[in-house]
């Protein structure tokens, strides 16, 4: 049975326009019917999820904010919802106890997807909140990984790159790869999980499919098989 999907994004928004964009490329179809019925709220206005993370802020002011889009995937009968942002799965428990819907999580089934293909060795880029909020953490012993501890100097690094791609959407930087290059040299991980929507709008060169696992395709891919549709 093919089931309708519901897309929680704006988180960024650049970042949801190219989540979807996959999921039509990754999807077995031939003419328009052949597609996903798909229900996007690009819910911009969202709350800051690092700011929440970080300053120790009420939970409630992403929940009230949320279940606006709860609302409205539950009027429209999605079965399925994918939200599009890692920060945002610090949440994942709260939100979900919104709704019966089930909502797809993409950070276990990252880690799922690493441990299966990759090994255990782990080095996670991600938003300053994901990192303090230990969101990946939090599904790596339950898949026998270990998260590397990632030096002060790359997390700033990493996070200052994110929201400069939020507020430029420039998304040509050489100096990811060089980035990458660096990181693989001095952690000698099994593998690189960009953790962040954003991070997956650069181009990896040599890394494509190679060594980098982008949280991004697998969510792609659950919203895809979850739904009852055939990947391409």
């Amino acid at each position: 049975m093919k089931n309708k999907l519901g897309i929680i994004g704006g988180m960024g928004p650049l970042a949801t326009s190219i989540f979807f964009s996959r999921i039509i490329d990754s999807t077995e179809a031939t003419k328009d019917q052949e597609h996903i019925w798909t229900v996007i709220s690009s819910h911009s206005t969202m709350p800051d999820r690092t700011s929440v993370i970080v300053e120790k802020l009420d939970h409630d002011v992403i929940i009230q904010a949320v279940s606006e889009d709860i609302r409205i995937m539950e009027a429209a009968n999605v079965e399925r919802i994918s939200i599009p942002c890692n920060t945002f799965h610090y949440f994942y428990d709260e939100v979900q106890n919104l709704t019966d819907i089930p909502i797809i999580n993409m950070i276990d089934e990252t880690m799922k997807e690493f441990s299966l293909k990759y090994g255990k060795k782990a080095l996670v880029l991600s938003t300053v909140g994901t990192k303090q909020a230990g969101v990946y953490e939090k599904y790596a012993k339950p898949n026998n990984i270990e998260i590397l501890d990632l030096d002060e100097k790359y997390v700033t690094q990493i996070n200052d790159l994110i929201y400069e791609i939020k507020s430029t959407n420039i998304v040509d930087r050489p100096d990811f790869i060089e980035l990458l290059e660096e990181l693989f040299e001095v952690y000698n991980p099994d593998g690189i999980i960009l953790s962040c929507t954003e991070l997956s709008l650069m181009p990896l060169g040599k890394f494509a499919n190679n060594k980098v696992l982008e949280a991004m395709d697998i969510l792609v891919r659950e919203s895809i098989l979850q739904t009852g549709y055939q990947l391409k």
